[in-house]
């Protein structure tokens, strides 16, 4: 009796050995040990989330490229609005005379192209030309004594050297006629476009003054437009900063009457005429 209670032992765990691997291997892996129950596993299909991470990152771009189409929509309605404000700051008797001396400066000088007076804005400065801005060799220049006006600077003309000199706080910048050595609180610089006498104007290379003078300038090429903006409150633009190399050249010799009266204006002789620069 005992010899075969030994044989049913030893065939019981024989048997066990035998069906305990089939069993591991049928059994399924995500039970949970808990409650017993099979827990879903998600499978993640590469391809699919592949393509949610390409719409995702296709939507962001449209996004973006819609916030650059209302960010320039928007600079466009405000570009509109300065030019505009900058156009009715004129009489009609001074638009008159500023049309008289486009055509003087294109019969006069070659290679020019002027610029309206309402192409150069700016949402902080009123700038008022008395003889128009141009564009030369890709430089835009304007008189001095608009840009000394708007930015609240000095400007005082040696007849002797040739020089302009442009004072605003702290900075002072001196320019001499037909060179491109400028000087920048006594630290010579090379410009490239000079200070030139035009139409008895002083002009001067737009964007280096106004750049040595902490500001900026924006181009608009579809409406060759020149903002001039203030440094600290420029924002980083999307203007490819492809800003049309815009300078400023000035030479304002004006007041005859004045020089004529004695007014003691430091004046300065042209074509027999005398015109006080400031």
């Amino acid at each position: 009796m005992q010899k075969f209670k030994n044989i049913s032992i030893c065939l019981l765990a024989f048997l066990m050995v035998l069906v305990y691997p089939t069993y591991s291997l049928a059994k399924p892996k995500n039970v949970d040990k808990g409650t017993g129950k099979v827990k879903t596993i998600e499978t993640k299909n590469p391809g699919s989330v592949k393509q949610k991470n390409v719409m995702e990152t296709s939507d962001t771009g449209g996004q973006q490229a819609q916030d650059k189409k209302a960010e320039k929509q928007d600079m466009k309605v405000s570009i509109k609005a300065l030019k505009e404000a900058a156009k009715n700051a004129y009489s009609s008797e001074e638009i008159e005379k500023l049309q008289q001396q486009v055509a003087e400066l294109k019969a006069t000088y070659s290679g020019i192209k002027t610029l309206p007076i309402e192409n150069i804005v700016s949402k902080n400065m009123k700038m008022k030309f008395d003889t128009p801005p141009v564009i030369k060799d890709g430089r835009t220049l304007i008189p001095v004594r608009a840009l000394t006006e708007a930015f609240g600077a000095t400007v005082d003309w040696n007849s002797e050297t040739k020089k302009v000199t442009i004072i605003k706080g702290d900075i002072e910048i001196i320019l001499k006629i037909d060179s491109k050595t400028a000087t920048v609180n006594g630290e010579e610089v090379t410009i490239d476009a000079p200070a030139e006498i035009m139409n008895k104007r002083t002009v001067i290379p737009l964007r280096f003054i106004v750049e040595q003078l902490g500001l900026k300038i924006n181009w608009d090429e579809e409406t060759e437009t020149i903002e001039i903006v203030d440094e600290e409150e420029a924002t980083e633009e999307t203007t490819d900063e492809n800003e049309g190399e815009a300078s400023e050249e000035i030479y304002d010799e004006e007041k005859e009457a004045e020089a004529a009266d004695g007014s003691g204006e430091e004046t300065i002789e042209e074509n027999n005429t005398t015109e006080d620069l400031a």
